[in-house]
C-alpha cells in the first residue's frame, strides 16, 4: 500500500525536523567546494549573469602570478614600467 502526499508529509514532518535543512546548507558550507556542488556550466553562467554585481574586481580574485599567466596566453604584453 503506497502513502499519498499527505501521509507523506505528515511523516517528514515527524521525522525530520526544522533545522536539517539549516544543518545541511551548513555541512555543505564547510564541506564542500562550489565544483563540488554545481555543474561547471552553471558556475560560469553564474558569474557571467552577476559579473556586475560583485564588489570585487579580478585583482581580488586572482593573484598576480594568475594574472599574468592569463594575459601571456591570450597574447597581453606586460608593459615596462620604466618606458614612457
Amino acid at each position: 500500500m503506497a502513502a499519498n502526499d499527505t501521509e507523506c508529509r505528515e511523516f517528514l514532518d515527524a521525522v525530520i525536523d526544522e533545522g536539517l535543512l539549516h544543518r545541511s546548507i551548513e555541512w555543505i558550507s564547510d564541506n564542500l567546494g562550489p565544483d563540488d556542488v554545481f555543474e561547471a556550466d552553471d558556475l560560469n553562467d553564474w558569474a557571467r549573469e552577476n559579473k556586475g554585481k560583485l564588489d570585487a574586481g579580478p585583482e581580488d580574485l586572482f593573484d598576480d602570478t594568475d594574472l599574468e599567466e592569463w594575459a601571456a596566453g591570450n597574447g597581453y604584453v606586460k608593459k615596462d614600467d620604466d618606458a614612457t
